[in-house]
């Protein structure tokens, strides 16, 4: 029932135990064997059952060091997340309205530069350093945090 030798040592052990102190509930004359089979089978049932539940709440290292580095990656990407949450809000309106547009709205910078009335160029460069100003205060942002 148990499977591994160190659990059925351990299952013995409790079981021999056990017989011990029910001693004096055997009834001289039964069958002893039956007897002892029962207990060893309540203990074998014991021992899987808490088994189980450290298995289910114990892990491995190598999952619990993985686990580990994914809650610092995490803690990283938010720090950059609201990084630029934050350097977002110093652009001015203009900066602000363009990179809606090509970011969440999926606009071209073609369409953009019809609708602005701009050449693709121009804002191409425009593009550029807004990214370039985010990048900046971004860094500056989590080198301080």
């Amino acid at each position: 029932m148990v499977m591994d030798a160190h659990g059925a040592q351990d299952v013995l052990q409790d079981t021999n135990l056990m017989l011990w102190q029910k001693f004096d509930k055997y009834e001289m004359g039964t069958n002893f064997g039956a007897f002892a089979c029962k207990v060893a089978y309540f203990k074998a049932l014991e021992y899987i059952r808490k088994r189980k539940r450290s298995e289910f709440l114990s892990f491995d290292s190598d999952i619990v060091e993985a686990l580990g580095e994914q809650a610092e990656v995490a803690s990283v990407e938010q720090d950059y997340e609201d990084a630029l949450n934050t350097c977002m809000q110093k652009l001015n309106p203009k900066e602000q309205k363009l990179l809606k547009m090509r970011y969440y709205d999926k606009a071209t910078v073609r369409g953009i530069a019809e609708e602005m009335e701009c050449s693709e160029g121009s804002l191409q460069q425009l593009f550029f350093r807004i990214r370039k100003a985010l990048k900046i205060c971004i860094e500056h942002s989590v080198s301080e945090a």
